[in-house]
């Protein structure tokens, strides 16, 4: 594995243990906060994980980053097996978005690595 692709897992293991955990990169903090809300009409429950933006940083990263999932369908009997791999499909996902969207706009060297990787990825498609 490469070094962009451990930063993916180990943010996603800290999201999927805990929505609400701080980032520090170089100094900068990056929050994610997660939220829990329910639909009164079907009695469904849902749960979505943000990143907060730091507010020096808003003018050059403008991403709005978030994921959501049905964290309940039903609340007699919770399927804790679905909920489990939704969560862990989420975490990824944001995880992966965060890592390659948002961190190579505040780290040139970051950048280089994401754009060098993605030309991996695009040769091994051609051969």
């Amino acid at each position: 594995m490469n070094y962009i692709e451990d930063m993916i897992l180990d943010l996603a293991s800290r999201l999927y243990t805990d929505g609400n955990t701080k980032v520090i990169y170089k100094g900068m903090e990056f929050g994610f906060q997660e939220i829990e809300y329910a639909n009164p009409m079907d009695m469904s429950c849902m749960t979505m994980i943000n990143l907060n933006i730091p507010f020096y940083l808003r003018d050059t990263i403008n991403d709005h980053l978030e994921v959501s999932y049905e964290s309940q369908s039903n609340p007699w009997p919770r399927n804790g097996k679905k909920v489990s791999m939704d969560r862990k499909a989420a975490c990824m996902q944001l995880a992966r978005q965060f890592v390659t969207e948002v961190l190579p706009k505040v780290d040139y060297n970051l950048k280089k690595e994401a754009y060098n990787q993605e030309i991996d990825e695009i040769l091994e498609v051609l051969e």
